[in-house]
């Protein structure tokens, strides 16, 4: 996926919104949903019909998604909705990602909902085929693999996608946590078995193979955390993503599965994360019967961080994400790079490099904020 949000957020992409989404302008936050609000405080001018705005949206290279996104109530992703006289229908985020260009909610809608101002870095979409989409907004950016109808494969287009969007920015100090989700019931099926035929050869597979190797190894070594939103199935290198998280959270609906020894394909990658978040015997019968476990089973052997009902999936997730984005990037980031550095070593090595991670961490500007405000006895006022 192409990240456009730096030139978007100069404002360059803006006035090609206006010139043929106007009804873009009238966005309301879905947490906002339910709040009776007369359209034409929405939409500038006065009334529009809901056919009006399919012929405005009509203007823009989204014909052929009109339908699904405008005549359709149900969930589809983030995305907003938007009131006319009669109806309620949902303006998704991937509409403003097939526009190319950057999503500008209308004044009455901030001031109405007092939602956030902060869209500057809402991205564009990727190259064809690489169905990954992700946002960022006020220090949370959100993945999305978003292609359910092949059961968000990590083929290599989506590995290439994914690892530019968690490599975007990576030391901006406005960045402090990646959540990684899916459309659909599948969060991944893993690798996509098309590209995997001897008609591609094996320099392509080692491509790929490479490709999600230093993926899973990114996300240990990025500086902010990484979490997976899990709703539904994972399996082989899609388990392997899940398992390569510093947290996951996870509906009870999910499960979990190393299913390659099946297909005559061992899941020895995915082994690699697997065997570092579960023990060792259960990783094993993972690997060699292929057989899934379920959420409550992942969660007891180690590789979720919690399981809730679905309803509340999104909801806990943005919860943890939130408190890790209200502490110290500095710090934070600190603690994970020390924590997987010491945690593979003997006991006195690793105590000997978290001692000195804990000098390193006193002698940070936030440390010594975080010690005097409790001291003190007033709230820390972190420097990033």
């Amino acid at each position: 996926m192409a990240f456009r949000g730096d030139h978007m957020s100069k404002g360059i992409e803006r006035e090609k919104l206006s010139n043929y989404v106007e009804i873009a302008k009238t966005g309301m936050c879905s947490q906002a949903r339910t709040q009776s609000v007369p359209y034409k405080q929405w939409f500038p001018g006065g009334k529009c019909k809901r056919e009006e705005a399919k012929v405005m949206l009509q203007q823009g290279p989204v014909s052929q998604y009109l339908n699904e996104t405008l005549s359709s109530s149900r969930e589809m992703g983030p995305g907003f909705y938007v009131t006319t006289d009669n109806h309620e229908f949902k303006y998704d985020l991937r509409l403003s990602q097939l526009l190319g260009c950057l999503w500008t909610p209308h004044p009455h809608a901030l001031s109405v909902l007092s939602l956030p101002t902060d869209t500057s870095s809402w991205s564009a979409p990727g190259p064809r085929g690489a169905h990954c989409t992700a946002r960022e907004l006020q220090g949370l950016r959100n993945i999305v693999l978003s292609n359910p109808k092949r059961r968000n494969a990590l083929s290599l287009a989506m590995l290439k996608s994914l690892q530019r969007d968690i490599l975007h920015e990576a030391e901006s100090t406005d960045l402090k946590v990646i959540i990684i989700s899916a459309e659909g019931p599948v969060f991944s099926s893993g690798h996509d078995l098309k590209e995997l035929t001897d008609e591609q050869g094996p320099e392509y597979h080692t491509e790929v193979f490479q490709t999600c190797s230093e993926v899973m190894m990114l996300i240990q070594n990025h500086p902010v955390p990484v979490i997976a939103m899990v709703n539904g199935l994972a399996t082989a290198a899609g388990c392997q993503l899940v398992a390569s998280c510093d947290i996951a959270v996870a509906s009870d609906k999910s499960s979990f599965a190393t299913p390659g020894v099946n297909l005559g394909l061992f899941c020895s990658t995915p082994g690699v994360a697997l065997g570092r978040a579960v023990p060792r015997k259960v990783a094993l019968e993972m690997l060699f019967t292929g057989e899934p476990i379920s959420a409550q089973e992942a969660l007891l052997h180690g590789m979720l961080s919690r399981v809730v009902p679905e309803e509340q999936l999104e909801e806990e997730t943005m919860r943890i994400a939130r408190k890790i984005a209200s502490l110290s990037r500095p710090v934070v980031s600190l603690g994970k790079a020390a924590f997987y550095k010491q945690v593979h070593q003997d006991l006195r090595t690793a105590y000997h490099l978290a001692s000195q991670t804990m000098v390193d961490n006193v002698a940070l500007q936030d440390g010594q904020e975080g010690i005097k405000a409790f001291i003190q006895k007033r709230k820390p006022v972190w420097s990033h």
